[in-house]
């Protein structure tokens, strides 16, 4: 029975990962090449580029500064995002230089499934997934669809702490004995789902340290000091929770172990940097990048409120994925607190520790706390797990006496005429869900009577309040808990993230191929003509018209295009670029402006 029950378990968690890899996975490789590149991705695409053209792995180079170096950031990301480029496995164009991104996305979503389960079931690993991909930023804002260095640090994030909490499981090889215990951290999360807990040999222990240490690497090597919260998340949590830290006590040889490859693999770059670029490196990267970033500014633009991440995380969420990230974080912060669970203690480390410090900080930007969403997320994949596994039993106990309490409502309520309105006005609801989910916001009119609705929050409750009304028998209120869940699920913003992966242009790009595909073939006067200071235009505008040589200065005698701001003069023709930039169209390039809206 216990065989029969593990392997169902397991069954049932492959078809998990099954939905999290074809509903959030795959998404993240659609239309991936479509978009023009970005500022910050224009920068270090152009560094991915010049490595791949010149074969030079250890200097990345900067965009604006005539090949001067880039040394803002380690190149950990512009090698793994050129070698494939170079060595001709995937395409010098924007889906191969974003094809690593989604990859370390997907990875990361794949990771956070991994956690949930391992915190609670399969169902809060889902949910955790769901509200990370229905946060729009975090998929199309510097995020997990762009070749920025931010997906990396994300899934370091993810892998480093999965791994960690697999080094401490309580199931290695010389606990078996113990495993009937339950205590209050992951052997809880087997009685909930139902899987079978695995047994971690001291070699996988090892492995799993290894593979911390290594997340590490690709963090730091990717964007610097971005990764030190890792450890500083998973030293803090051995040195709150008494058997990590004996744990950690036993095994410091293997962490000791782990942090020399960590070295051996950061040193070498950063040695050479020193060694090539003298103190300049070290100002660059870490007095100008770091210090003056977060003391002061690089950016007057950057400059935000202490509060600025919980605004955004507040304006780009429905309210009941807000809703259940709040309740999760007071369930799984209580649980820390009241029973001192491992598991959870990480949770509430990994998500307020760092938020609150860089919350302190000057600049701030939003992408700086995406490694810190997945916690969030998960919290809130807990709460919505949890309420149908345990909440069950009080919730019928609640209904039974709110029944019996209420006799003659009851009888009013039995009606075969209620019930049917009931039971209409439960099919209107499902309705203006369904509707919202396909086409957005719809009104249905019911005689005088407009019903409106964007999403499924709403009508999801009401829904659940007709439902009650009817006084089901009690083989059918489990259901009901279910649709009050499933009403808070951030169902609308999952399908309007999906519009977003189906919806890219790229005028830059298509005006940009038209011009020199005109000067190539017509024999036109060759180059452009630009008289904005190269630091002046947009990193996006300069990627995509750097190519097009030689750049010519003073009067425009409009035989070739010229970059130009707007607004423009009622005479020109011109393509419009965005950014507040324009490229003038003399009549030999009239059928580059039907690109400029790059579809």
């Amino acid at each position: 029975m216990r065989e029969g029950l593990g392997a169902r378990a397991q069954r049932s968690s492959r078809r998990w990962l099954a939905a999290i890899l074809v509903l959030f996975c795959f998404p993240l490789f659609v239309n991936l090449g479509q978009p023009d590149l970005d500022n910050d991705e224009a920068i270090y695409s152009f560094a991915v580029n010049r490595m791949a053209a010149t074969g030079d792995w250890l200097v990345p180079r900067m965009i604006a500064t005539a090949d001067g170096p880039f040394l803002e950031k380690p190149p950990l990301k512009f090698w793994l995002v050129a070698l494939p480029i170079r060595a001709g496995w995937l395409p010098a164009d924007e889906f191969g230089l974003r094809f690593w991104d989604a990859v370390f996305g997907a990875a990361s979503f794949v990771y956070v499934f991994r956690i949930g389960s391992w915190l609670l079931s399969p169902a809060c690993g889902f949910v955790a997934v769901l509200l990370l991909f229905a946060h729009a930023p975090l998929l199309f804002s510097h995020g997990l669809r762009a070749n920025t260095m931010d997906s990396a640090v994300v899934l370091a994030y993810c892998g480093g702490v999965y791994h960690y909490l697999r080094w401490t499981s309580p199931f290695g090889a010389a606990h078996l004995k113990g495993a009937v215990r339950l205590k209050a951290d992951t052997t809880s999360s087997y009685v909930v789902s139902g899987v079978s807990p695995d047994v971690v040999s001291g070699f996988s222990r090892t492995l799993h340290v290894l593979a911390v240490a290594l997340f590490f690497v690709l963090g730091f090597m990717t964007k610097f000091v971005a990764a030190l919260f890792l450890p500083v998340i998973l030293a803090l949590t051995a040195l709150v929770v008494p058997e990590h830290r004996s744990a950690v006590a036993r095994g410091w040889r293997v962490w000791a172990l782990a942090g020399a490859v960590a070295a051996v693999l950061i040193a070498p770059w950063f040695l050479f940097a020193w060694n090539r670029f003298g103190t300049s490196f070290w100002h660059t990267i870490l007095g100008v990048h770091v210090y003056q970033r977060f003391t002061s500014s690089l950016d007057p633009g950057h400059l935000h409120p202490w509060h600025y991440y919980l605004g955004e995380m507040y304006s780009f969420s429905e309210t009941g994925a807000l809703l259940l990230t709040a309740a999760g974080l007071v369930l799984v912060g209580g649980w820390a607190a009241w029973r001192h669970a491992p598991s959870a203690i990480v949770l509430v480390i990994w998500a307020l520790l760092p938020l609150a410090a860089i919350s302190v900080v000057t600049s701030k930007i939003y992408h700086y706390a995406f490694p810190f969403l997945p916690p969030l997320a998960l919290m809130g994949g807990y709460a919505a797990a949890i309420a149908p596994a345990v909440g069950w039993a009080p919730f019928d106990r609640a209904l039974e006496r709110a029944y019996a309490g209420f006799v003659g409502f009851a009888r009013f309520f039995k009606q075969h005429v209620v019930q049917a309105l009931l039971a209409t006005a439960i099919a209107v609801c499902f309705v203006l869900a369904a509707g919202s989910l396909l086409f957005g916001r719809v009104q249905l009119t019911i005689g005088a009577i407009d019903l409106a609705s964007a999403g499924v929050l709403r009508p999801g409750l009401a829904a659940v309040a007709f439902g009650l009304l009817m006084m089901p028998a009690r083989r059918f209120r489990r259901q009901l808990l279910l649709l009050l869940v499933g009403s808070f699920l951030p169902l609308q913003n999952y399908r309007d993230s999906l519009a977003l992966v189906g919806a890219g242009v790229h005028p830059r790009r298509s005006v940009s191929s038209c011009i020199r595909a005109v000067q190539a073939a017509a024999g036109s006067p060759a180059g452009l003509r630009v008289d904005d200071p190269v630091e002046t235009i947009s990193h996006s505008v300069l990627y995509y018209f750097e190519p097009i040589r030689p750049w010519r200065h003073g009067p425009d005698a409009g035989d070739i295009p010229a970059l130009v701001r707007e607004p423009l003069a009622s005479h020109q023709r011109a393509a419009p670029l965005g950014e507040g930039m324009a490229v003038t169209l003399p009549p030999a390039y009239a059928a580059c402006g039907s690109s400029s809206d790059g579809r």
